[in-house]
């Protein structure tokens, strides 16, 4: 992933994060055991043995943790006040809209006649980030005695200290029938947290609870809307412990953005009594809430991950305490998940009611968000229906209304003092901007552009928590038949539609008056030649990710707007694919996606792996495992040995931090060659991703410096570029793309494996929105290939086009790591053909080899504000 992300997801960042954050945590609960006072501040290593005190020298046998069965057979029919645990079936499943969800039949269920429903996974290797059973992964309402409306739910690590359950067995202890809670009961012993290696052990350090004993029990009183959850350990030690914190992990943030009471949807801090997050007001959303009597602390809230705390609890030697972890709290909505969470703490809400109008005070508006101010602090947010209503709960105080569309401020306020319940919005007027267009004289995929001639984007508070487009545009909207109708305030506008770096851009400014449409008809034609090259992106991230918020859908939209041929989905720790994506969405004559992942190890970088064959059956969709200390060579190893045979890509090798770039952490040294770390280094490495979200000028003296040093040593090492997009509007897919020498311009005859070998061999160039085609022999060879016989200098001709929207000035060649010359690039008659012409260039004694460079000190504004236009080919290889 890139540093110039704007949310770079950290691994060890994170954990660095969580040592300062929790490391000195206090406590602000009612424990559920005590130790003696001056004992229970001290941390479990200062804490005396218990025989030290005339206590016993070993802890007495203990009653292992009960087991159930499988609870009712219809889990999801309870009767009027009623709760259910039980098994799902296959046909009990709710829809995978996102097609993110884990559940899976023979999981189990906690359902309310309240209408709401907790899945429980099964024992077994699980999928995520937690590799054990006995967790949430599913959210959905109850409807006609089936599971509906599943929310985004993705996961939550709970922790004792930094342990978890490793579950042993799931069972149902009561299915609720006989009127009482339904509960449902994970038993095994306590294992440390895995998944980030070894980076939280200094966290651990003299808080050892491994193979403690553990339950977890998850309860539903009849008819509520909401799952207990606590956690029983037992003491097996003659020595007094204490955890220094309760821990959520919550990987939840970028998919079911978080609402808290203090600041709404802007920055988390402080402590809280729930945290709410919220789905689309049409489906299940969910509110974790702390224990009565307490708060949740916030520790961390980066990349779509949110650390919060309970605080310490002390254990006594041979002692078995119950720890509560609060609530889950389910609603329709944030706004009915966090009802059912303010209920919970024994507040009380009451309902507003009313319509959102367009400006002439009559005409209702549909599916756009209403917002509930209590004084200064946001509250909560809802959305109209089909017939413009909306109804949200709000605190017994005063509040105010307003309501938002993208395109135009927001609203007035409306202002609903105690004793009214109704409150109709008007919107501020605006007018639309209607595009038509055709791609090569026909519908198509295109990226829609608009932003203010006067460069003021109306936007509401962060506190809304609405998605901002950056960029100085108020729209960016993917289309795939060309059409779009897009609401504005009146004004002047500048609209651009596109589709890539090899097509000609459109561009019109428009005045948009209220209640009028302007229409924009707007032809994209197909300018550059790429015959027989195709491009790829290795490094695309959706919503799988949890510090990503594009979700798969949004994702294949703007690729194939852009014009990326050969999308690789390369999500953290989950092997996943865009090619169903592309034929759910009819997008397969356009691009060709493959499957891979990106490795992503918290102590020694991350690494594209492509192709892969996904296997569902197998944890997260059939990765790599590397959470058992194996070292770099041992973990490619086993990628090389794989039945896929998938190619490796050290991705952004130079990226700060500890554990986050291979060749930092390897300590390799480009100058010597060497490095620090022996045991770390790969002598079989092919693939190096040397442009990450950047260009060849942003590289020069690191990762372009690394690539250079290995071919200076003989090492056939080829460069790739990608996007590591994982927010589109702030960081494009394909930018840059590696564009494949492979024969076919059809994606549909694209295959992995011709992909994979066409990296492998370096048959490609890097492409920032320049075309370049760079050939020696008479045209035998190419990027990747070695010429025989070359003598002492050899002829190479060199092709440089873009669009005539890009800047490309200068062409560079370089012989050895050497600049072998620079010339100026002017636009002539042909303005898309920049140059055309042979190079000569030296052939040492023992071999050469020959990169070309184009670029431009310009950046593409009107497309990618930021980026620079370049490319660059893999080496071409001479001997005399």
């Amino acid at each position: 992933m890139s540093a110039s992300s704007s949310s770079p997801f950290r691994p060890f960042g994170i954990a660095a994060s969580l040592l300062g954050a929790l490391a000195g945590a206090g406590c602000n609960c009612d424990n559920t055991s005590t130790l003696d006072a001056a004992v229970s501040d001290q941390d479990a290593f200062d804490m005396p043995d218990a025989d030290v005190d005339g206590g016993p020298t070993e802890c007495p046998a203990f009653d292992p943790f009960t087991t159930g069965n499988d609870g009712s057979a219809e889990p999801l029919l309870p009767t009027a006040g009623q709760s259910r645990a039980g098994r799902l079936t296959a046909s009990m499943l709710p829809e995978n809209v996102t097609e993110l969800g884990v559940w899976a039949a023979g999981d189990f269920v906690l359902a309310s006649s309240a209408g709401y429903a907790l899945i429980i996974e099964d024992e077994g290797v699980s999928d995520l980030y937690d590799r054990f059973g006995g967790r949430p992964v599913g959210i959905a309402r109850l409807e006609d005695g089936g599971l509906a409306d599943a929310g985004d739910f993705n996961e939550i690590l709970f922790g004792f200290s930094t342990f978890l359950t490793r579950t042993e067995s799931v069972s149902v202890i009561n299915d609720g029938t006989d009127g009482n809670a339904a509960v449902i009961r994970v038993n095994g012993p306590l294992a440390p947290i895995d998944f980030a290696g070894d980076v939280l052990d200094i966290l651990r350090a003299g808080n050892e609870f491994a193979d403690y004993p553990s339950s977890m029990e998850y309860r539903m009183e009849p008819g509520a809307d909401h799952v207990e959850i606590s956690m029983t350990i037992q003491n097996p030690e003659v020595r007094a412990q204490i955890a220094r914190q309760v821990l959520f992990g919550i990987f939840q943030g970028n998919r079911m953005p978080l609402l808290n009471p203090a600041h709404g949807f802007d920055t988390l801090s402080g402590d809280v009594d729930y945290v709410a997050f919220a789905d689309l007001d049409e489906r299940t959303s969910w509110a974790l809430v702390a224990p009565e009597g307490d708060q949740l602390t916030a520790s961390l809230d980066i990349s779509g991950v949110t650390v919060m705390s309970l605080g310490r609890r002390p254990i006594a030697a041979c002692e078995r305490i119950t720890v509560s972890l609060g609530s889950i709290a389910l609603g329709t909505g944030v706004n009915g998940a966090q009802s059912a969470a303010v209920h919970l703490r024994g507040g009380t809400t009451r309902e507003v009611t009313g319509t959102v109008f367009e400006a002439d005070g009559t005409t209702p508006v549909p599916n756009v968000h209403v917002h509930a101010m209590a004084g200064d602090v946001y509250y909560s947010r809802t959305t109209t229906r089909s017939d413009g209503t909306y109804t949200i709960d709000v605190p017994e105080a005063a509040v105010s209304i307003t309501a938002w569309r993208r395109g135009a401020a927001v609203s007035d306020a409306v202002a609903v003092p105690m004793g009214t319940s109704t409150a109709n919005v008007e919107l501020p007027a605006v007018g639309r901007i209607d595009v038509d267009a055709t791609v090569d004289e026909g519908p198509g995929p295109v990226r829609i552009q608009v932003a203010p001639a006067s460069g003021a984007v109306p936007f509401p508070p962060d506190t809304y928590g609405e998605h901002e487009v950056t960029g100085g545009r108020v729209h960016v909207a993917f289309s795939t038949t060309g059409t779009a109708s897009l609401p504005v305030a009146p004004g002047d506008y500048d609209v651009t539609v596109s589709h890539g770096y090899e097509y000609e851009l459109f561009q019109q400014r428009v005045t948009v008056t209220a209640g009028s449409s302007t229409p924009v008809n707007a032809t994209i034609l197909h300018s550059v030649d790429t015959t027989s090259w195709m491009c790829a992106d290795y490094h695309i991230h959706t919503t799988r990710s949890p510090d990503a918020d594009d979700d798969g859908e949004i994702k294949v939209l703007g690729l194939v707007a852009d014009g990326l041929e050969i999308p690789i989905r390369s999500e953290h720790e989950y092997a996943g694919d865009f090619q169903p994506t592309l034929e759910r969405l009819g997008l397969t004559q356009w691009a060709r996606g493959l499957a891979g992942e990106e490795m992503t190890t918290w102590v020694w970088g991350h690494f594209g792996v492509f192709p892969m064959t996904v296997d569902d059956t197998r944890r997260n969709g059939n990765i790599p495992n590397v959470y058992d200390g194996a070292l770099p060579p041992d973990a490619f190893a086993e990628i090389r040995a794989r039945a896929d045979h998938p190619a490796l890509i050290i991705n952004h090798p130079r990226s700060a931090g500890p554990g986050f770039g291979y060749f930092n952490v390897a300590d390799y040294d480009r100058v010597t060659g060497m490095v620090g770390r022996a045991d770390h280094w790969d002598e079989d490495f092919t693939i190096v991703e040397v442009f990450n979200d950047s260009s060849f000028e942003n590289n020069r003296d690191a990762t372009v410096a690394d690539w250079f040093s290995f071919l200076n040593r003989s090492r056939r090492v080829f460069a790739v570029g990608s996007s590591d997009s994982h927010h589109i509007y702030g960081s494009p897919v394909g930018y840059p793309r590696t564009c494949l020498r492979l024969g076919t311009d059809d994606p549909t005859m694209v295959t992995p494996e011709m992909v994979r070998a066409a990296t492998e061999a370096g048959h490609s160039y890097v492409s920032g929105g320049v075309y370049l085609d760079v050939t020696a022999n008479a045209g035998a060879a190419g990027p990747g290939d070695t010429v025989t016989g070359a003598g002492m200098e050899a002829p190479i001709h060199i092709r440089v086009q873009a669009a005539d929207w890009i800047d490309v000035d200068q062409l560079e060649i370089i012989v050895d790591g050497t600049t072998l010359t620079t010339m100026p690039l002017t636009m002539g008659a042909d303005p898309v053909l920049r140059f055309e012409g042979d190079v000569m260039v030296p052939v040492a004694a023992a071999g050469s080899w020959v990169v070309v460079h184009a670029s431009s000190s310009n950046d593409m504004a009107l497309l990618h504000p930021g980026r620079e236009p370049f490319a660059v080919s893999n080496p071409i290889f001479f001997q005399r």
